[in-house]
C-alpha cells in the first residue's frame, strides 16, 4: 500500500546586514546567523523575531505560494526549500536558490512578500 505525506518546507535565512542576528523561532528554538552567512531550519512558525544589537524586529510570516517553494535533494534527502534573504532595511524577500550570495535584484515577490517587521 502506498501513502504520501507533506514534506513540510525548510527555510534558508541568508543574512545580509552588518550584524550578527539571532532568529527566535519560539521559546525554545534560537538560531544565530553571523553578518553575511546564511543558516537553514525546518521549523518556521506563523510569528518569529530578529533580534540584533537590542534591537527587536517582530514578523508574521505569509506561506509562499508552491511556485517559490524549490526542491532540493534527491528521493529520502528530498527537501522543499523556502530561500530568503534578510536585508538591512528589515525586509525578508524571497529568492530563487540559485545563488548562495547576496543580490540586490529580486524576482517578482507574492503577496504578503517581501516580509516587514511589523510596526
Amino acid at each position: 500500500m502506498l501513502s504520501s505525506c507533506t514534506i513540510p518546507e525548510t527555510y534558508w535565512l541568508l543574512n545580509n546586514t552588518p550584524n550578527d542576528i539571532t532568529v527566535i523561532l519560539d521559546t525554545e528554538n534560537e538560531i544565530s546567523i553571523k553578518a553575511g552567512k546564511s543558516k537553514k531550519t525546518n521549523s518556521m512558525y506563523s510569528s518569529f523575531q530578529i533580534e540584533y544589537n537590542n534591537t527587536s524586529l517582530e514578523y508574521k510570516i505569509s506561506t509562499p505560494p508552491e511556485s517559490y517553494v524549490k526542491w532540493a535533494g534527491w528521493g529520502l534527502w528530498s527537501k522543499r526549500m523556502v530561500y530568503t534573504q534578510l536585508n538591512p532595511d528589515g525586509k525578508i524577500w524571497l529568492l530563487d536558490g540559485k545563488t548562495k550570495n547576496p543580490i540586490t535584484k529580486f524576482i517578482a515577490q507574492p503577496e504578503g512578500f517581501p516580509l516587514e517587521p511589523n510596526t
